[in-house]
């Protein structure tokens, strides 16, 4: 696990030291504002679920370059169903994740337009809820419930890719590594989303 996201890091590293700077646009500076907000969704690669989410944060100098401080907030709310042997299950889950992080932007410059890549890292917490019924194959009245609500929290680390279109618009994609904190003893889990966001400054 360490080795891959190792190599994931250097290859946007990589891409950062490599990426063409970004080029003045014609009729003006882009000088858009350092308060910034998003619309974003998530997409599990896994099970390629879906979630939505916005965001909000404040891009400010750091050294010679660029930095933002960011908070998203992602929701899912989805109905599923499946047969087992003679029953069939019907069910809603939740899913709720706060993300908190710190993103280093590479060959940004706030007067020009073009791609740029940024890495950053940071902390999440989330919630995931189910309430599942199940009824025999053929008959309508359910014979039991099931539900249960779990809680976890981890690290991050980002990787993604940025370009800005205007003074006050961007796009991007970013694949966020989730890494859930384990019980002692135990190993921790991860997770590895892909996130696509239109971003606004002001």
């Amino acid at each position: 696990m360490r080795t891959t996201l190792v190599l994931v890091l250097a290859g946007f590293l990589l891409l950062a030291g490599g990426a063409p700077r970004a080029t003045a646009q014609e009729g003006g500076p882009l000088d858009g504002g350092r308060i910034l907000t998003r619309v974003n969704l998530g997409i599990d690669v896994m099970n390629f679920g879906l979630a939505v989410g916005l965001g909000a944060g404040y891009r400010l100098p750091a050294g010679k370059g660029h930095a933002e401080i960011m908070l998203d907030i992602f929701y899912n709310r989805a109905n599923y169903s499946y047969e087992e042997s003679f029953w069939e299950y019907e069910g809603t889950e939740w899913l709720t994740i706060v993300a908190v992080r710190f993103d280093w932007l590479f060959n940004y410059t706030p007067e020009k337009r073009g791609l740029y890549p940024l890495v950053g890292s940071g902390f999440f917490a989330g919630t995931y809820a189910y309430e599942e019924t199940g009824h025999p194959v053929g008959s309508p009245t359910p014979t039991g419930t099931n539900s249960d609500d779990f809680f976890a929290s981890g690290t991050l680390l980002n990787a993604g890719l940025a370009y800005v279109f205007t003074n006050n618009l961007e796009a991007r994609a970013e694949i966020p590594v989730l890494v859930f904190f384990g019980a002692y003893g135990q190993a921790a889990a991860v997770a590895i989303p892909i996130t696509l966001s239109a971003l606004y400054r002001f």
